[in-house]
């Protein structure tokens, strides 16, 4: 990338202060395509590609929109993004779809919560609420479309969960110091 980069910046495409910002972008862009690719090779394996399209299809944008918990590296990221799917996918395939389903609405009903009453944009509220009421709406027709929403439901709650609970610990324990 440095010598992409530099190529770039000697042919005046890109100015020499934005190099270190096109050089995170471009790293950005690459890690986030490794981890889809990588995302549908398992969910393929594990389930199959449609469940694995679908899946990336709702959980990104719901990741990208709830946020949740980050790593301090991208190796760990890697890493524990990996863990959290392979749980999810085998909880996919050990828990009846009805139950999960239940579940997923109520993960995602508590997140959306949460969320309403947060100070996020109106835009992304009436979004993450778009994909509440097609889950509602998405039900045994279309079974590895329900499948993946509830575990892209599921997994982005309990990433917004965790942050939040994560954050709310760290203040409390700053208070009390």
């Amino acid at each position: 990338m440095n010598k992409l980069g530099a190529y770039l910046v000697s042919q005046k495409i890109i100015n020499e202060e934005d190099l270190e910002i096109w050089d995170y972008g471009v790293f950005v862009i690459l890690f986030n395509g490794l981890t889809m690719i990588t995302t549908l090779i398992l969910g393929s394996f594990m389930i199959n590609w449609h469940f694995a399209l679908y899946f990336l299809l709702f959980y990104f944008p719901l990741r990208m929109l709830l946020g949740g918990g980050h790593c301090q590296t991208p190796q760990k990221c890697f890493i524990y993004t990996h863990i959290d799917l392979i749980v999810v996918f085998v909880i996919a395939l050990i828990i009846p779809k009805l139950i999960l389903y239940i579940i997923s609405m109520i993960f995602i009903f508590m997140a959306i919560i949460l969320y309403l009453l947060s100070d996020k944009h109106k835009f992304f509220k009436m979004i993450l609420f778009i994909f509440y009421l097609i889950d509602l709406f998405v039900f045994t027709h279309f079974t590895y479309l329900k499948l993946s929403l509830s575990c892209a439901f599921i997994l982005s709650s309990y990433l917004y969960f965790s942050d939040k609970i994560t954050s709310k610990i760290k203040y409390l324990s700053k208070e009390t110091l």
